[in-house]
C-alpha cells in the first residue's frame, strides 16, 4: 500500500494524477520561501521530474512575477477545469492568475482554506511527479488546511541563519510533526547562508554565522542544503527566471539543484522504507536514513543551585546520549541561546549571570555522532540573589 494510499484520520484526500505532494513553508516571512519554491521546482524538472507548483500564499502572491506568468486562467469547457499555466516546464496554479489586477484580497480564514483547498483539486494537473506547494510564513490558515487535506509526502522548511528566523522556524516545523498531522520533515534549507564576493571570493556571513548545521540536528531533521546570498537571485526573481534556469551553473544554481536531488532522493527513500505507523505515532525521514536505531531519553532531574557568582545545573543521565547542550533563556519558553555544547558530565556552571535575574535553562540529550535524534526537554527556573 502506497503512503497516499494508506487511511488517514483526518480523511485526507490524494489527487488524482500526483504522486508526491511537498510543502514549503518556513516559519517567518522574507526568508526567501518562494525563491526556493521556484528553483527547487525548476531543479527537479531539470530532473526529469513532471513538476508542479502551487502559489498557495492568498494574500500574496509572487509565484507569477518569479515565473513570469502573467495570463489568465482558462478552464477545460468538457472537464470545467482549470489549465495550469506552464513556465520553465512546471505547471503553475496561484490566485495571481485569477486576480490580474491586483486587487487586494481581503478574505477570513474559513474562505482561504476553501478556497486553498479549490486551487489544488479543480487544477487539470494531468501526470505529475512532484507538486510543490508555496506556503505563506507561519502556522496559520493554509498550512494547516494543506496538512489536514492532502496526503503530504513530506515538508521542506526554509530559514536564514539569524537565531530569530531559527526560532521561528522551528515552530512551523512542529506544528507538522505534531499529531493529528504528523507530516515527515524532509529536511531544511538555510538560504542566504553568506555573501562570496565576486572579486576575491572571500565569503561573509552577513546575517551572521551559519548554525544550520547544528540547528537541523537539534530540531532532528535534515540540513538539505546551503544556498549563498547574492543579488543575482534577486535580480532573476524579478525578471521571472529563477537562478537555476538563468544561471545553472552559479554556485546558487548548484545549490539547488543538489538540494533537488537530495529532495527526490529522500521521497524515494522513504517509499522503499515503506515504514507502517502506528496510530499517533510519528515516523520522520531521519529515522529512516539512520543506520542506529533511537533509544535516546530525556535529561531528567534537572536542578539549579544559584551562589554570589554562579548558578551550577546538574541534571540525570539520560540514556543513548553521547553529550549534552546546554541552552539559557532570560523568559519561560525561550528563545533559548546555546551556553555549552557537548559536555560529557551530568553537570554544568554557567558563571555569566546577574543579580536579580531569574533565568531559564534547557538541557537537551545529544545521541551519539551521526543520530539524529532530540531528546525532550527538562527546565529549571530560579532568581539569582544580590
Amino acid at each position: 500500500m502506497s503512503e497516499q494510499d494508506r487511511p488517514s484520520p483526518l480523511g485526507r484526500k490524494s489527487v488524482p494524477g500526483i504522486k508526491d505532494i511537498i510543502g514549503i513553508a518556513s516559519g517567518k516571512g522574507g526568508v526567501g520561501k518562494s525563491t526556493v519554491s521556484v528553483n527547487l521546482a525548476c531543479a527537479l524538472q531539470q530532473q526529469g521530474a513532471r513538476v508542479g507548483l502551487l502559489d498557495a500564499d492568498m494574500y500574496g502572491p509572487s509565484i507569477p512575477m518569479m515565473m513570469n506568468a502573467f495570463e489568465e486562467l482558462e478552464g477545460n469547457a468538457e472537464t470545467k477545469k482549470l489549465i495550469p499555466i506552464n513556465r520553465y516546464g512546471v505547471q503553475l496554479i496561484s490566485i495571481g492568475f485569477l486576480n490580474p489586477g491586483g486587487d487586494p484580497i481581503i478574505w477570513r480564514g474559513p474562505i482561504v482554506s476553501r478556497a486553498l483547498q479549490q486551487l489544488i483539486n479543480d487544477p487539470e494537473w494531468g501526470e505529475l511527479d512532484y507538486l510543490l506547494v508555496d506556503l505563506p510564513p507561519g502556522t496559520g490558515d493554509a498550512p494547516l488546511t494543506l496538512a489536514q487535506a492532502v496526503p503530504l509526502s513530506g515538508v521542506v522548511i526554509v530559514f536564514t541563519p539569524q537565531d530569530v528566523a531559527l526560532n521561528i522556524a522551528s515552530k512551523s516545523l512542529a506544528m507538522f510533526q505534531r499529531p493529528p498531522f504528523e507530516v515527515p520533515i524532509l529536511g531544511m534549507v538555510e538560504n542566504m547562508s553568506g555573501f562570496i564576493c565576486p572579486h576575491c571570493h572571500h565569503e561573509t556571513a552577513i546575517f551572521g554565522d551559519s548554525h544550520g548545521g547544528e540547528a537541523a540536528k537539534d530540531f532532528g531533521v535534515a540540513l538539505l542544503g546551503k544556498v549563498p546570498l547574492s543579488p543575482n537571485i534577486a535580480e532573476s526573481g524579478d525578471l521571472g527566471k529563477p537562478i537555476v534556469v538563468a544561471a545553472p551553473d552559479s554556485p546558487q544554481g548548484q545549490a539547488f539543484k543538489a538540494i533537488g536531488v537530495e529532495v527526490a532522493a529522500r521521497i524515494k527513500a522513504l517509499k522503499a522504507a515503506a515504514v507502517e505507523k502506528k496510530p499517533g505515532a510519528f515516523v520522520g525521514l531521519e529515522r529512516l536514513f539512520s543506520p542506529r536505531k533511537k533509544t535516546l531519553t530525556p535529561a531528567t532531574g534537572l536542578t539549579a543551585t544559584a551562589t554570589a557568582a554562579q548558578i551550577t545545573l546538574r541534571w540525570t543521565a539520560a540514556a543513548g546520549a553521547a553529550g549534552y547542550n546546554v541552552k539559557r533563556s532570560s523568559a519561560p519558553g525561550g528563545p533559548y541561546a546555546t551556553i555549552g555544547s557537548n559536555i560529557t558530565s551530568n553537570s554544568f556552571v554557567d558563571a555569566s549571570v546577574a543579580a536579580d535575574t531569574t533565568y531559564f535553562y534547557v538541557v537537551s540529550a545529544v545521541g551519539a555522532a551521526g543520530e539524529s535524534a532530540n531528546s525532550e526537554e527538562a527546565r529549571a527556573a530560579l532568581t539569582q540573589p544580590r
